[in-house]
């Protein structure tokens, strides 16, 4: 979970979370890890604590943990550009048909 501990997989991060009934980094990583979590993992957790508790990702608690791209609902690039990335319940989407 964080890079001073062996890595979990995010299927048992899930798991822990939701049988654990943790909802919050903080005690996530008092109960499970160590240290102060990584930039990788982080993300990772908030969007699996939304998943489990039906929780907006970017939530006053759970918006800190989120990359640059998640935080803004953007495509960020290294220029400063961006594109917007729209937010589809379910990932997919079709193209109407006229």
């Amino acid at each position: 979970m964080s890079a001073n501990t062996s890595p979990i997989r995010a299927s048992k991060l899930f798991h822990l979370t939701r049988v654990g009934s943790i909802r919050s980094f903080t005690e996530l990583l008092q109960k499970q890890g160590k240290g102060h979590g990584c930039d990788i993992c982080k993300p990772v957790v908030a969007s699996i604590m939304a998943s489990c508790w039906n929780e907006f990702v970017l939530q006053r608690d759970k918006a800190a943990l989120q990359d640059t791209n998640e935080y803004f609902l953007a495509n960020m690039q290294k220029d400063g550009t961006y594109s917007v990335v729209p937010r589809v319940p379910g990932g997919r989407s079709l193209p109407r048909s006229s």
